[in-house]
């Protein structure tokens, strides 16, 4: 998110955001773009008189609370991430240290004594675990006066000094170092320690190692910041051993000791106070390649005639990216005039960017203008000062935009404008730029343009001609960094007149929903909306009547007659969002949709249906097989035997789903095995008596061989592994989703029917059935591909359908009993009952002509060859051969060359009872050629 915002912010209003913490912990839980609509939001505007700030964020959060109450921002969670993003809250920076410190330090001016010493006496008693009054005795007599009286080897002066020494050795060095340097008038600790690190703070991530050079006592205090390394650089040694015997965890180092230090640092800040400023950024030579400087230095460091500032940061290769101006009311030490100076080793543009701080009547408010200034890298060696440099810049920016020519308006819809200029001769091409401004409300009279809501872009605007720029403006409404800036405004300003909005506009703020929708297609919205004729694009979303869609899409078409049922599909799409977002209340083309699909589908569904896919191919069946066994080992439910039951015995997936083992029976004296249908599953997920569908539903379905040993290896792995009987198993469904549920067999559910659907669309997908793509017509002359071999319907039902009736000779009567069908005569229906066990038995023995190629493993036989012998003009050949299985044989015959492909039949004849004749019938050319 940090990221995101931080490359939004480059490109609109750098370091506009103060807080960087308190505006991510403030806003709601959401996405990164809805997050940036809401900055983009409250950047519009840069805050007013900071005295006035309750009443400005009534009337700004009034103005536009509906859009802030769709993002989940309420009032207080609103000026919260206002505050966060425009002002720093600034400290009180008045302490006064304690009476023992004051006393210490009234001691030693009366002596005429620097505080230096002061310090080195301190540090001395607080160091050492002994007591040195000798040496501080033997200092006072070097300092007293004639006139002092020595009272046994000590002047009164001397016991003063080491009772004001002994007074303040126990006290924090933090609190004896600020009582001793930071007074009244030198102290900043109340800007330093509040804006100046939040400033800091954004720069800084965890994986960053940070410098801070000549920190207060107060800043270490206050200094929390997530980094894999933190160090400071304290200017006096005395002092730094102060702080290292204060913070052990800390890393303290001394101004003298940095050139033995490594060059590591990422990022760097440094307080140039009561030190000479370069002698202070000297630490920046600890910095790495892309290493990042923030400072707060006097303004006559870098705009000085005798500054040498500048040159040492050429030196280090340090670009002066960022200079921020601090009001003189939050400092006290000398020189008043401060700024915040950013310096950056990656910066390698040739201008600095200048921003103003300013802060309230108390002083307890700071702020950065959102107005930014872009000054000539070379202006800073003009001995200028910043306020001149600020008045130049502006003058010239104003200069600048009077000489500029007027961005002219690009329209892309009614109520979207987008504002671009031209400029020509760039390296013989024309480019453009382009931006968008906020819509003007009718309250704002006075005023001639909206605010400039998004960043300008160029890319993609670069052309052979005016026109050829223009034509491409088209396509720059849809980029990334404009959508959410022009979606956000447009909803604010016609919140209130949204079912007046055109539909182009409407199709423009609903098409990122859109996107997420299957059935959209964006390049027939664009057909639609983006061409030069705008007939569709400007009807009403509202109020438009069916009649005046057609002639709108009449007069983008060229048959005005037949218009093609995937732009009304479209337009349906744009309309049911919109009803969704509440756009609008009705649906006008609700009523007038559905006969247009009626009407344009009849044929293509006519045509689509006779040739689609309903037979499954033999290397696709086996595929699906092959899968299903493999799911066997693996499997941890028994969700794959309902693709082997739906395939072979069963297609209604509800009554698979209702089977329980004590459905699975033998058939008596003849070891064979057969299901029960007596129930099926409701769409409640409980049980239902199949006699209240159909008598012809209440049947036994019989089990091909293979699969009835499946089930069985199956019934005794439960069995064996949850040590079950047959008493206890008969209750549970055949098809469950998981093993575990068997340790309650009381209580076990059948299998959901969305997850059998879903399973049975995985089988099927096993086959890698090759797509057969064809344009089907309708009357009025739309074209639709459509995939053949997609699966439609119940796959399974068509392909058993077909195997029964083809390829084993099941009979009409015993096809419909089998698929749960109404008999189709009268003695099937009356006098035939076709669960007598002989009848069950000779079904599945005729089953073994289609699933006994299943019953072993497919062999690779070597193939024969032989050689056909000429008798009474016709090839005859008797060959003897053993099938690979009892019950099973398959034969290929292949010509060995084109001498066998005239016309003729080849006639098979077999022991077995199978007779089959083929025609054969030669190619037309090639007899010709013969």
């Amino acid at each position: 998110m940090l990221r995101n915002y931080q490359a939004y912010l480059d490109r609109y209003a750098p370091d506009a955001v103060a807080d960087w913490a308190s505006l991510q912990a403030n806003l709601p839980d959401t996405r990164d773009s809805t997050a940036l609509i809401i900055l983009a939001l409250l950047l519009e505007d840069a805050p007013p008189s900071l005295d006035t700030l309750s009443d400005y964020w009534r009337e700004r959060y009034t103005a536009k609370a509906s859009i802030y109450r769709k993002y989940r921002l309420d009032y207080d969670r609103y000026t919260a991430c206002w505050r966060s993003v425009y002002l720093s809250p600034v400290a009180d920076s008045d302490h006064r240290p304690s009476r023992s410190i004051r006393n210490a330090i009234r001691v030693y001016h009366d002596l005429y004594l620097p505080m230096t010493d002061l310090l080195h006496d301190y540090a001395q008693l607080y160091l050492s675990d002994d007591a040195v009054p000798h040496k501080i005795a033997t200092r006072g007599n070097r300092r007293r006066t004639h006139t002092d009286t020595p009272e046994g080897g000590k002047s009164n002066h001397d016991i003063e000094l080491e009772a004001a020494l002994h007074a303040i050795a126990l006290k924090r060095p933090t609190d004896v170092i600020r009582g001793f340097f930071y007074t009244n008038t030198r102290n900043d600790v109340g800007f330093e320690c509040t804006a100046l690190i939040q400033q800091f703070s954004s720069m800084v991530d965890s994986s960053c190692r940070v410098l801070i050079v000549n920190p207060s006592p107060d800043m270490i205090l206050h200094m929390r910041l997530s980094c894999a390394e933190l160090c400071f650089v304290i200017p006096n040694a005395a002092i730094a051993n102060l702080y290292q015997r204060e913070f052990p965890h800390l890393t303290f180092i001394y101004l003298d000791s940095l050139i033995t230090h490594p060059n590591r640092y990422d990022r760097l800040l440094v307080v140039a106070r009561d030190l000479p400023t370069a002698k202070l950024m000297a630490a920046c030579q600890l910095g790495t390649p892309t290493a990042q400087v923030l400072a707060l230095i006097p303004e006559v460091s870098l705009t000085g005639c005798d500054s040498q500032l500048q040159g040492f940061l050429d030196t280090a290769n340090y670009r002066i990216r960022k200079i921020i101006t601090v009001p003189t009311a939050l400092t006290q030490s000398k020189p008043r005039k401060k700024i915040i100076l950013l310096a950056d080793r990656c910066w390698q543009e040739d201008h600095v960017q200048l921003l103003c701080g300013r802060t309230d009547s108390n002083n307890t408010l700071f702020a950065i203008e959102k107005q930014l200034h872009h000054i000539p890298r070379d202006w800073l060696h003009r001995n200028m000062t910043i306020a001149n440099l600020k008045a130049v810049a502006s003058a010239r920016n104003e200069q600048k935009s009077r000489q500029q020519e007027e961005a002219r308006i690009y329209w892309f819809s009614p109520e979207i404008a987008l504002r671009y200029t031209l400029q020509s001769n760039r390296k013989n091409r024309v480019a453009g730029k382009v931006y968008y401004r906020a819509i003007l409300r009718p309250s704002d009279k006075r005023r001639k343009h909206g605010d400039r809501l998004s960043p300008i872009i160029e890319k993609g605007l670069r052309k052979r001609t005016a026109s050829e720029v223009v034509t491409a403006i088209e396509d720059v409404a849809f980029d990334d960094r404009l959508v959410d800036v022009i979606t956000a405004d447009v909803l604010d300003r016609y919140k209130d007149q949204l079912p007046e909005m055109s539909l182009k506009t409407a199709w423009y703020c609903l098409r990122q929903q859109l996107l997420t929708q299957h059935t959209y297609q964006d390049h027939i919205a664009r057909e639609l909306f983006c061409g030069t004729e705008q007939a569709v694009s400007k009807l009403i979303i509202g109020n438009s009547k069916p009649e005046e869609y057609r002639q709108a899409l009449g007069v983008l078409l060229p048959s005005k007659e037949h218009i093609p049922l995937k732009y009304w599909e479209q337009i349906n799409l744009i309309l049911n969002a919109a009803k969704s977002r509440q756009y609008i209340i009705y649906h006008p083309l609700s009523d007038y949709l559905p006969a247009i699909r009626t009407q344009a589908s009849k044929r293509q569904r006519e045509v689509r249906n006779a040739l689609t896919k309903k037979t499954l191919e033999d290397d696709e069946e086996r595929r699906i097989v092959d899968y299903l066994r493999s799911r066997m080992v693996a499997a941890e439910d028994g969700l794959w035997l309902l693709g082997l039951i739906a395939m072979f015995v069963l297609p209604n997936v509800r009554e698979v789903l209702a089977l329980r083992w004590m459905d699975f029976v033998g058939i008596a004296n003849y070891g064979t095995y057969q299901l029960q249908i007596v129930n099926y599953l409701g769409n409640d997920g409980a049980l239902k008596p199949t006699i209240d569908r159909s008598l012809r539903s209440y049947r036994c379905c019989p089990v091909p061989e293979f699969l009835a040993s499946i089930i069985l290896d199956y019934k005794q792995h439960l069995m064996t592994t949850y040590r079950l009987t047959d008493d206890q198993l008969a209750i549970c469904p055949i098809i469950i989703e998981r093993h575990a549920l068997l340790k309650r067999t009381a209580h076990i559910k059948p299998c959901s029917l969305k997850l059998a659907t879903t399973k049975c669309r995985e089988y099927i997908q096993q086959a890698e059935i090759a797509n057969n793509e064809i344009p089907l017509p309708s009357d009025t002359g739309e074209v639709m591909t459509s995939d053949l071999n997609q699966y439609h319907g119940n796959l399974f039902y068509t392909n058993l359908k077909y195997h029964l009736r083809h390829v084993c000779g099941f009979s009409e009567s015993e096809l419909c009993y089998v698929l749960g069908l109404a008999a189709p005569d009268t003695c099937a229906a009356h006098y035939c009952d076709y669960g007598y066990p002989a009848l069950q038995q000779r079904m599945i023995k005729k089953m073994q002509r289609w699933t006994g190629r299943y019953l072993m493993p497919q062999q690779n036989i070597p193939p024969s060859h032989y050689n056909l012998e000429q008798a009474e003009g016709a090839y005859r050949k008797t060959i003897t051969t053993q099938p690979t299985h009892t019950k099973c044989i398959n034969i290929s015959i292949t010509p060995a060359d084109n001498a066998y492909l005239g016309q003729g039949q080849l006639s098979l004849s077999s022991q077995y009872g199978v007779n089959a004749i083929i025609a054969c019938i030669a190619d037309k050319e090639d007899t010709k050629n013969e």
